[in-house]
């Protein structure tokens, strides 16, 4: 017996053609073995590929039945049905969960991968340790800025890298939703010459593996920089090398990236050699957008900032909070909208969670800044008078109640027919500015 192959199914193995191949080793009753699933191989003269027979060290049938009863299940296949199967990869058994009674059927190595073996779908489903872990896994916003986990979690790698780095590093935050997540320079570099760095995080290894998604995106010129935020581990590569990678994964165990990782004693040597290496922008031209509503609202921005400078401008350093920037500690959520005709306008005011669009409610923002594409008029709306028109939502709301998604601007009629034309501004005329900081006046 050849007890050193591996079937084709479990894996191509180059050992085991060559075992078929010498001929002198296939003899009446001689076989092989698979090692990992224990079924014996004979050789098929129409296939390259080894046939499946049946194994006779196949696992008992008590020992077969005694897996299902750890985990409350009762083995309804009888023992003359198991052995008469031929493949086990192939027959399901029967077998009784505990939970509700219900008859199921599956390939015993599948009912041996799965996690809750007890118990049919319908009952996962409701139980409540599944209700907990969904509920963990779409409402992890318990963070202090009130943002999706994966979000808070990039953010984590942002600060722990920039108290490593700014000692010797200048580090800005670019704007939010560019490509590039931090720009750096050395302290010693007096011109505006910064680095592209993008950061990819993970939570912590699994099977020891570390998995990121740079999601084929071309991070040319950019340091792209992994992080474990759980163990703490960095790794440095070049940004290109992920323009064709969707899932980039890292072993602990003899991995070509491990020659990239990175400790805190030689962090910043290997940064001054990136930023070298590298090319080099400015500090405008290092803002470089994925899609072109970030760059237009990204624009918008910056026209406020340009057409109202006595205010003081703070933009949040994590992307997807409630609010888009706070303007003399007013939080403001801003929003850009194209027409829809010839002459109006379709501006919605929602928010999105768990893929949804819901209202906002209460406290979220203290007011809404609605720009109007290709448009000199601007609205500014306080958060009570979007209560009055049923568009935010309060506590004391009844859950039947319901709210408008969004407001029809006709830009035709200036009369006070239309409630939000009190709101209304032109951003050319001469007491614009005054009007708007009377709006900000606690």
């Amino acid at each position: 017996m050849i007890d050193s192959i591996v079937c084709a199914k479990c894996t191509i193995n180059k050992s085991l053609y060559d075992f078929f191949d010498d001929k002198s080793n296939i003899t009446t009753g001689k076989a092989a073995y698979c090692i990992q699933c224990q079924r014996e191989l004979r050789e098929n003269n129409q296939s390259p590929f080894p046939q499946l027979i049946k194994n006779p060290n196949r696992k008992k049938y008590e020992d077969v039945k005694e897996d299902y009863e750890k985990y409350s299940c009762t083995l309804l296949t009888t023992e003359e049905e198991y052995n008469l199967i031929k493949d086990m990869r192939k027959s399901c058994l029967k077998y009784q969960v505990s939970c509700c009674g219900k008859i199921l059927e599956s390939i015993y190595r599948n009912f041996t991968k799965k996690k809750d073996k007890g118990k049919c779908y319908k009952c996962l489903m409701n139980g409540t340790d599944f209700k907990q872990k969904l509920s963990d896994k779409h409402s992890d916003r318990s963070n202090e800025f009130n943002v999706p986990h994966a979000i808070y979690q990039e953010y984590q790698g942002y600060s722990y890298l920039k108290d490593l780095l700014e000692k010797e590093f200048d580090i800005k935050k670019p704007a939010l939703y560019c490509k590039a997540d931090m720009i750096i320079k050395p302290k010693s570099e007096k011109n505006d010459l910064w680095l592209k760095v993008q950061i990819k995080t993970t939570g912590k290894n699994y099977n020891n593996y570390y998995k990121f998604y740079p999601h084929n995106k071309n991070y040319d010129n950019h340091l792209l920089i992994l992080m474990s935020i759980e163990d703490k581990k960095i790794w440095y590569l070049n940004g290109e090398l992920s323009k064709n990678i969707k899932d980039l994964i890292i072993s602990t165990k003899n991995d070509k990236y491990n020659l990239n990782e990175i400790t805190e004693k030689i962090i910043i040597t290997k940064t001054q050699e990136f930023y070298d290496k590298l090319n080099k922008y400015t500090e405008n031209d290092s803002i470089e957008f994925d899609n072109k509503n970030s760059k237009r609202e990204y624009e918008y921005f910056k026209k406020r900032e340009e057409k109202f400078p006595n205010f003081i401008y703070v933009y949040p350093e994590v992307e997807g909070t409630i609010y888009d920037l706070k303007m003399n500690n007013f939080k403001v959520q801003d929003k850009v909208y194209s027409i829809v005709d010839k002459t109006n306008y379709k501006a919605y005011i929602q928010k999105q969670y768990k893929r949804k669009r819901i209202p906002y409610e209460k406290g979220d923002n203290d007011l809404y800044w609605i720009w109007l594409e290709n448009s000199d008029y601007f609205f500014l709306f306080p958060e009570s008078v979007l209560i009055e028109q049923n568009i935010i939502k309060t506590p004391q709301d009844n859950s039947d109640k319901k709210y408008f998604d969004h407001i029809y601007i006709n830009m035709k009629d200036n009369t006070d027919k239309y409630w939000y034309n009190s709101y209304k501004y032109n951003i050319n005329d001469n007491d614009v500015n005054k009007k708007i900081e009377n709006l900000f006046i606690q």
